[in-house]
């Protein structure tokens, strides 16, 4: 029981946390000064280089970015608080890229999703009944890195739906797969629950983009989801207590949840770079790894038990 009062307080603490993060104003882009500054700016455009116009910076967007550096600096000069700008830090722009560290771990999550893919397909059979179940999870989590690190590159609402949007789609369908293999379901019922839960994402879709966006419900409903698969898992391991690689469910669990915890104590980028959500997305990349470990080794022992049965 410990080991779900553990997971169940991690949870708490990453909703309201995430829920305060979201409602707070940003006093940077709000201070009449910064207004000011880009006002000014504004009525004679410094000239954007390839990179910038490649990432679609225009005159406004860059004018913000420069004030926001601008005063930055100056308030680090003075010894006084570092203020977000927008809801997020003022990070350094690297090539046009808003949030380039969170970028670049983005892309190291994608390549670690094509590892693994590559590490399944090669370390189990061909004819393993969860085979396809597993490779579509792959492909769905290399689409929402990818997204992910649009995102980061830029911020517009379309790219900031389609990286919550596939963030929560991706929790879903891990969800999905928890129920599957943990409850050992037929295909007829499998199909009826993605289903159901493909109805349900699509109107989760749907309010928050013709009704309104509401980050706290997003991350509510998305964390909500996230752990009922994790209970799923638990419930599994409650049942196979004495599994030779039970122990990596069980670490890649206490792993995600405990760096979970950064996103409750967030702070200002180190470097102009490194932030907590930043970090956040870097522990991912090892978590991969263990994680596809598992399912390997779990595809691996039902298809010894199935032959052992047959």
């Amino acid at each position: 029981m410990s080991l779900w009062r553990v997971v169940v307080s991690l949870v708490l603490l990453a909703i309201l946390s995430g829920c305060k993060h979201q409602v707070e104003a940003s006093p940077g882009d709000r201070s009449p000064e910064f207004q000011r500054r880009v006002a000014s700016c504004r009525e004679d455009c410094p000239p954007l280089d390839f990179e910038l116009w490649l990432t679609s910076w225009d005159c406004l967007s860059n004018c913000k970015y420069l004030v926001m550096r601008e005063i930055t600096e100056e308030r680090i000069a003075g010894g006084k608080e570092v203020l977000q700008y927008h809801g997020k830090w003022p990070f350094v722009r690297i090539l046009g890229m808003q949030e380039p560290a969170s970028v670049l771990f983005s892309l190291a999550n994608l390549v670690a999703h094509v590892v693994c893919l590559k590490r399944f397909l090669g370390g189990t059979s061909p004819n393993t009944r969860l085979r396809f179940m597993w490779v579509v999870y792959s492909l769905v989590a290399l689409n929402t890195w990818l997204w992910s690190a649009v995102y980061h590159t830029r911020d517009f609402p379309v790219t900031e739906k389609l990286d919550y949007f596939s963030a929560t789609f991706s929790v879903g369908f891990a969800t999905f797969c928890a129920a599957v293999r943990v409850f050992s379901l037929g295909w007829r019922q499998a199909r009826i629950l993605l289903a159901v839960m493909l109805l349900l994402f699509v109107r989760h879709c749907w309010f928050l983009t013709f009704d309104h966006f509401d980050y706290g419900y997003n991350l509510v409903a998305t964390i909500a989801v996230g752990l009922t698969g994790n209970i799923f898992w638990l419930i599994w391991y409650a049942r196979n207590r004495g599994s030779p690689y039970g122990w990596k469910l069980i670490l890649a669990t206490l792993y995600l949840f405990g760096f979970m915890l950064l996103e409750v104590g967030d702070f200002p980028p180190l470097f102009d770079l490194l932030d907590a959500h930043a970090i956040w997305h870097a522990s991912t990349v090892p978590w991969a790894l263990l994680w596809n470990s598992f399912v390997i080794d779990d595809t691996n022992y039902q298809d010894e038990s199935r032959t052992k049965n047959t």
